[in-house]
């Protein structure tokens, strides 16, 4: 059987060149071999190429990414036998025409938000869009599965899915990746310091004025000037380092991986609620590493760091939650500790890359049975 992976291959030649090349590269990221063991299913993909001025234009006015691509997707429909999107969000278009019978071949997808427009604190008119592209992607789907249960839960409050939309996978960290630092790693820091890093719905103002108001040292990894940092007074104890933006794209998760090890603990800042997983990257990531983690709370998060003993949870621009959170970990050395273990062992006993990737093939296995592709 062969499958489309619908991503642009030029990203897959870059990855695979770096790996074969001997370098460490996190399996999390390596999306398309999540279901290559298996002999039966042959992945295959189409090169991106750069759309004509009308084409872009449509893309740019109707807020469809990658529309030239999905063109080609739908137009060679004869050298796949099935698609497998990890990326819903991307591809509305191929859902669009697999809903319309345009597409004739089935698609497995993976759902990374609930398609509740409600849960988003985003305005009407971008509620409104989200409503409809939910109504497109949850019926161009024929086999959909979720990253976790409570996004299955929070698209169930006004979805009635069929059973074959209603499977969980539960994604997860390369814990090996992270642990193969652990040897370099000097326990005994002589400035520990808190770190954050992402570029997805960051509040890194509030993060900035909480610091303010103590003197913890804080990295943030990103470019000074974004997410409403660019006329902020950066008081002393705050450091935004783009090292890993000026680094090489597919080396940054070396460098990463040591930012996390080095870090006393983990802070995930969000700036509002959307209906998406903002912050679960970065989330598993630091378990993965035995981080304890102070986050936003967001309610599409795959648990809950404050039942599970590994961080404190903030409200949405609570300034003084922050530093209360920040204070309590300074002040509790041997419970930032403690909480960190709990982390890893959460990450590596459930959050992992190897759970997940046996869950997802398990379930594309049975998508590949529902609809006869062997």
């Amino acid at each position: 059987m062969r499958v489309l992976y619908a991503l642009e291959s030029d990203s897959v030649d870059s990855v695979t060149n770096f790996i074969n090349s001997g370098n460490e590269y996190p399996k999390t990221y390596i999306w398309w071999d999540y279901i290559n063991p298996d002999s039966r299913f042959k992945i295959v993909f189409i090169k991106s190429r750069k759309g004509n001025k009308i084409v872009e234009f449509i893309g740019r006015t109707f807020l469809i990414r990658h529309l030239q691509y999905q063109i080609d997707v739908i137009r060679r429909q004869n050298e796949y036998d099935a698609i497998f999107c990890s990326l819903d969000h991307f591809h509305v278009l191929i859902y669009l025409c697999r809903l319309l019978g345009i597409v004739k071949k089935p698609i497995f997808g993976i759902a990374h938000y609930s398609f509740n427009y409600k849960v988003s604190s985003e305005k009407w008119i971008w509620k409104y869009r989200w409503r409809v592209y939910s109504f497109i992607a949850i019926r161009g789907f024929d086999y959909l599965a979720f990253f976790y249960e409570n996004l299955l839960k929070k698209s169930l409050e006004i979805n009635n899915l069929p059973a074959k939309a209603r499977n969980i996978i539960e994604w997860g960290a390369d814990v090996d990746f992270f642990d193969n630092y652990v040897q370099d790693f000097d326990k005994e820091l002589k400035e520990p310091y808190f770190m954050s890093i992402g570029s997805s719905n960051r509040d890194y103002k509030l993060l900035v004025e909480a610091f303010r108001e103590n003197s913890h040292k804080l990295k943030i990894y990103q470019k000074l000037g974004l997410f409403s940092t660019k006329n902020v007074q950066i008081p002393a104890n705050v450091y935004f380092d783009d090292e890993l933006e000026n680094g090489k794209n597919l080396e940054k998760h070396q460098l990463i991986r040591k930012a996390y090890k080095e870090s006393y603990a983990v802070l995930i800042p969000l700036e509002r609620q959307f209906d998406n997983l903002t912050g679960v990257t970065v989330l598993l990531e630091a378990i993965a590493c035995g981080k304890a983690v102070v986050v936003t709370d967001n309610v599409l998060l795959p648990f809950d760091v404050e039942k599970e003993g590994i961080g404190i949870k903030v409200k949405y621009g609570d300034k003084q939650g922050w530093i209360d959170a920040v204070n309590f970990l300074v002040a509790h050395p041997e419970e930032t500790k403690i909480m960190g273990e709990r982390a890893y062992q959460l990450a590596k006993n459930k959050f992992n890359y190897n759970n997940y990737r046996e869950k997802l093939f398990n379930e594309f296995a049975k998508f590949s049975e529902t609809y006869k592709l062997n």
